[in-house]
């Protein structure tokens, strides 16, 4: 049962990846993210703020998608309500996305302007 069900989480994520191009962009600004934190060295705790937002970023944009889907599927006619749900989800997208960029920029800038001063 548990490896059936972890078939049809990843299923559910190669879809999202396959048929969402800001979920894409979200793993690769995610990979930058891992990438610089090795470089500047940073934190356990640093790690662990990254690691959360970036998550809540991924997921919000999942949980997007499976409403988007959803809707869709039930209203193809793309009604006035369908239109103002999917907007009020893709704000909890933007949201989650902006708070992650202002969490990357407190942890990172501190790090990048040590890195040039103290070189």
């Amino acid at each position: 049962m548990f490896k059936k069900s972890m078939r049809h989480a990843l299923d559910g994520i190669i879809f999202t990846f396959k048929s969402e191009r800001n979920f894409r962009i979200h793993l690769i600004v995610y990979l930058f993210m891992v990438i610089l934190s090795f470089y500047l060295d940073i934190s356990i705790l640093e790690w662990l703020f990254l690691h959360l937002v970036s998550a809540l970023v991924i997921i919000s944009e999942i949980f997007n998608t499976a409403i988007e889907k959803t809707l869709d599927w039930l209203e193809p006619n793309h009604h006035d309500v369908v239109k103002v749900v999917k907007d009020i989800c893709a704000g909890g997208v933007l949201i989650s996305a902006i708070t992650a960029v202002i969490i990357g920029l407190i942890i990172f800038v501190p790090h990048i302007i040590q890195l040039f001063f103290n070189s």
